[in-house]
Formats: C-alpha cells, structure tokens, sequence
C-alpha cells in the first residue's frame, strides 16, 4: 500500500487523496492493517452513484492483462464473489471489523440506508393508496412483497413496517442482531 496512514488507538485512518474530490479517510481496524498494506497500489476514493457515497478500491492487473477493480472492504474480508460486504452503519468509509459482515444480496438489502427513488411517503416500505386512501405498509422479503396493512397516517405505516423488519429481517438495524466480525 503506498497510502499514509495514522493509527488512532485501535483504528486506522488510511488517506486517500482525489484531484477531483479532495483529500479524505476511510477507517480500518488495527488488525487488518496487514493486509490493506498487502495491496501493492494506492487506495483511492470511488464514488458509487447507486448508493450515492464513496468506497475506498483500488486497481489490479489480472493474469489476462485488463485491469479490475478491487475494493478495501472486500479486500480485508476476503468477501467470496457469491456474497457482499454490508456495511452496518451504512458508513462505506468506516470498514472497521464492527461495521461489516459478509452476507447475501438478500441480507444487503435488507439493510439499506435509503428509500428507493420513487418512493413519495418518505418511509421506506410505506406507500399511498388511491382507492382505500390510506397508507399501505409492505416489506419485500426475497423478491416477494409481504403487505402489513393499511394505515391512516403515514406514521402508524412506518412504525408496522419497522416491526415488521424487525421480525423477518435479521439483517436489518430493527432486527437488532449481534454484529459478526468477518
């Protein structure tokens, strides 16, 4: 790794400079220092428009010749290809070891940071209908929608939702589950 970098206690700030976004930080865990410095290139910052935040990557030559891109999370958990990295605190500049685990795109999902782009209530898994005039809560579990029920306030609607991840999501922040270290 040829980035600077600063040990803080038991974290370590590893600094990624952009002519194009200025100078930031992504944080690691003390322990993985040894293997982000096992990456032979320097760390940059890599803005992701689907989740509207930066990662921290860098670039590989493969054996064939073309050029990947590797990114620091799945580096230091050694993510197999068939499984993503979540970042918990949706923070993906904070990889320390309590913020990420491995799971399925299923389990990813369930605790994203956003609501989808079209979603005009303002809360995740709550939308309006026009023929009964409430608010319907729903999560899709699996590529399947479950629907909660219908509301007269888009609050009522959030709160059945939030429960409703809270009891058929374990990836997600209402289901409250004990964080595993990659």
């Amino acid at each position: 790794m040829k980035n600077k970098y600063w040990v803080r206690g038991e974290v370590t700030a590893i600094i990624l400079n952009s002519p194009r976004y200025g100078r930031m930080e992504t944080l690691i865990s003390n322990r993985k220092l040894p293997l982000a410095q096992s990456y032979e290139g320097t760390w940059y910052a890599n803005w992701s428009p689907i989740t509207n935040s930066f990662y921290c990557a860098g670039r590989i030559k493969l054996p064939d010749g073309r050029i990947s891109t590797v990114y620091l999370h799945r580096w230091i958990t050694n993510c197999p290809q068939n499984r993503q990295v979540d970042h918990f605190n949706n923070t993906t500049l904070d990889n320390t070891d309590g913020n990420l685990r491995i799971v399925s795109r299923s389990g990813n999902q369930q605790n994203r940071a956003r609501n989808q782009r079209n979603n005009t209530s303002g809360a995740r898994g709550v939308s309006w209908d026009k023929r009964s005039q409430k608010w319907v809560a729903a999560v899709v579990l699996q590529g399947k929608t479950k629907y909660i029920g219908r509301y007269d306030t888009v609050e009522e609607a959030d709160q059945a939702v939030k429960k409703a991840r809270a009891k058929f999501m374990p990836y997600s922040k209402e289901a409250s589950v004990e964080l595993r270290t990659p």
